[in-house]
């Protein structure tokens, strides 16, 4: 299985201020997301939440300036996964 580390959609040609959607097919995974610390703002914590098959996750602007998202690695799921991301350039 794929892992991709906490990240930020920050492709180049994105367009500014609009949403990112996702479709999920397959075994069940875990998505957290992460806040991106500064000084003046401090932690609030991870988040995640369990999607299984045909969830619809839409990421809203701001979401991916103030916050990092993952699928972290799951020892003992072993299900088959598809990820589609809708991202407007």
């Amino acid at each position: 299985m794929d892992i991709i580390s906490p990240h930020q959609d920050n492709e180049f040609g994105l367009v500014e201020h609009t949403p990112i959607a996702s479709l999920y097919f397959g075994g069940m995974h875990r998505f957290e997301f992460s806040p991106i610390e500064d000084v003046q703002h401090p932690s609030i914590g991870k988040v995640g939440i369990n999607l299984i098959n045909g969830s619809y996750l839409v990421m809203h602007y701001p979401s991916n300036i103030f916050w990092k998202h993952v699928s972290p690695k799951q020892p003992g799921i072993f299900e088959p996964r598809i990820n589609i991301t809708f991202r407007l350039n």
